[in-house]
């Protein structure tokens, strides 16, 4: 039986959230390690409440503006220079 995951109270694990982030379980394990991602660690096992997963999501949110330096593949970085006073 599948459990109905928009409920904010609703316990996830770290293979669920990776399909709702669209990120490897491997990649949710060090976002919560890093702290970036709020979770429960119960009896050895991580669970997530899917509103801190809404809440990670509505923290990374950029409205659709560009937050810093795009690279396209082969290309390098290009970061403008400080304007002088």
């Amino acid at each position: 039986m599948q459990t109905e995951t928009t409920d904010p109270d609703t316990m996830l694990d770290a293979q669920e959230v990776g399909a709702l982030l669209g990120v490897t379980q491997g990649t949710v394990y060090t976002m919560l390690k890093r702290g970036e991602l709020a979770g429960y660690r119960i009896r050895g096992l991580w669970r997530i409440r899917r509103r801190d997963v809404d809440a990670y999501l509505d923290a990374a949110y950029t409205g659709g503006r560009h937050t810093g330096p795009v690279r396209q593949k082969g290309n390098p970085i290009l970061i403008p220079a400080p304007k002088a006073d």
